[in-house]
């Protein structure tokens, strides 16, 4: 048996993180039989990528960020990297004027930031 490196055990890891979040955050995904039924991919490999036993083709990748309505290079992202959820096929059909629209106000508010001119604040619940 092939024992894996560092780096492979390490994305193992972020896709497993990634996968159980985004299944914490769909009740019509939420457990591994319904990933297998939406994304065409066997209960048993969704559960050993979850454990981190297995290190997923892109195949497969593609096949669960598309159950979720996401793209592959979110689950392989990092945690510390940061993701923007929204909902990116509505967005591909947006203008690109709205597009740059969209990514000039991220920008804008992230420049705030570092500058120092906004400080991070508690919202109230209304």
């Amino acid at each position: 048996m092939v024992t894996p490196s560092k780096p492979q055990m390490f994305m193992r890891g972020v896709v497993a993180t990634n996968l159980k979040k985004w299944m914490m955050g769909r009740i019509d995904l939420d457990t591994q039989m319904k990933v297998a039924d939406k994304s065409g991919v066997g209960q048993t490999s969704i559960g050993r990528i979850l454990n981190s036993q297995v290190a997923p083709t892109l195949d497969i990748l593609e096949q669960l960020a598309t159950a979720f309505d996401r793209d592959v290079s979110e689950l392989v992202a990092r945690p510390e990297h940061g993701t923007i959820n929204f909902d990116r096929k509505r967005y591909t059909l947006l203008p690109d004027y709205e597009k740059q629209y969209i990514e000039a106000f991220i920008q804008s508010v992230i420049d705030q930031y570092s500058d120092g001119a906004l400080r991070p604040t508690k919202r109230s619940a209304k």
